[in-house]
This record gives C-alpha cells, sequence and structure tokens, in this order.
C-alpha cells in the first residue's frame, strides 16, 4: 500500500473522500447490498476522509454484502504517513506507520471483491465516473496478492 501526505491547503470540502487508491468497479454491480451500503461507490477503496484527515479503508469482502471499514486517527498535514492494509484471509487490518490503527474491525472479513477491474491510482470512482481527485502526495505504492509481514512494509528488494 502507499505512503501518503496532505498539503497544508487541503480541505475536508473540497478535498475529503478522495480516495489515494481504489479499485474500479461499483458495489452494486458486484452484488453488494446490505447495511451501511452504497452501491454506486467502489468495491475497495483507501481513502482520507474530510473530518479530520484521517485514513480510512473501506471495502466488500468476499464473505459478506456489506462493507468492511477501517478508520484510523487524523493525520497532520506536511508528513509522509506510510499506510498499508492487510488482509490475511480472515481479517482486514489498516496499519499507519507498522502500527494497528484502534479502529479495527474484529470481524470475518475474507478477501476483497472484484469484477476484474484495474486499480485507480490518485481517484475516486462514484457510479461508474471519476467524482474526485486525491490532493496529495502518493508515493511508495505496492499491491500484492499476500500479507506481508510487518518486517516486509517499505523494504526494498
Amino acid at each position: 500500500m502507499p505512503a501518503a501526505s496532505v498539503p497544508l491547503d487541503w480541505d475536508g470540502g473540497r478535498n475529503g473522500n478522495a480516495s489515494i487508491l481504489s479499485r474500479r468497479g461499483s458495489a452494486g454491480a458486484a452484488g453488494k447490498h446490505g447495511k451501511n451500503t452504497d452501491p454506486n461507490e467502489p468495491v475497495a477503496q483507501l481513502a482520507i476522509t474530510n473530518n479530520g484527515r484521517e485514513a480510512q479503508f473501506n471495502h466488500y469482502p468476499l464473505n459478506d454484502t456489506f462493507p468492511t471499514t477501517n478508520w484510523s486517527h487524523g493525520m497532520p498535514e506536511l508528513r509522509w504517513w506510510h499506510l498499508a492494509v492487510v488482509n490475511d484471509g480472515r481479517y482486514t487490518k489498516l496499519y499507519i506507520d507498522g502500527a494497528p490503527v484502534v479502529d479495527n474491525p474484529n470481524r470475518a472479513s475474507v478477501g476483497l471483491t472484484t469484477l476484474g477491474l484495474p486499480w485507480l491510482m490518485g481517484g475516486h470512482e462514484y457510479a461508474g465516473a471519476i467524482d474526485v481527485v486525491f490532493h496529495g502526495n502518493v508515493g511508495d505504492t505496492r499491491i500484492v496478492n499476500r500479507a506481508l509481514a510487518h518486517s516486509e512494509f517499505l523494504t526494498a528488494k
């Protein structure tokens, strides 16, 4: 997952809920429904919210019809943050700078739903169209098909 930072002029009203990384394809098209489901939102997205610049990972796991959401603490501007999302086949955990966030749900979250569409870097797709572009910096991004150990986060190989 990425390293990211937001500039001093970041504003929740203009820049909030912009995805750093999202998976194209809507929850509705993937057959997802139920509590807290928005059928037009992406099937997976790592975003900075409009309330206090928290990192949020919202995704639709394979074993459920409604989303699982992980929330971080507020993140100050002008500082690089390493964000990692790990799905170990049973749970999804969000880490910031190698430490798990406090608001990691303790419910089964098996895998990530996909419609076979590509990942989208720096943009948020809603109802099939890009609606918000990330205002900030993103770097050192990688997506892997297995859970990484803490020692593997941001290592050069």
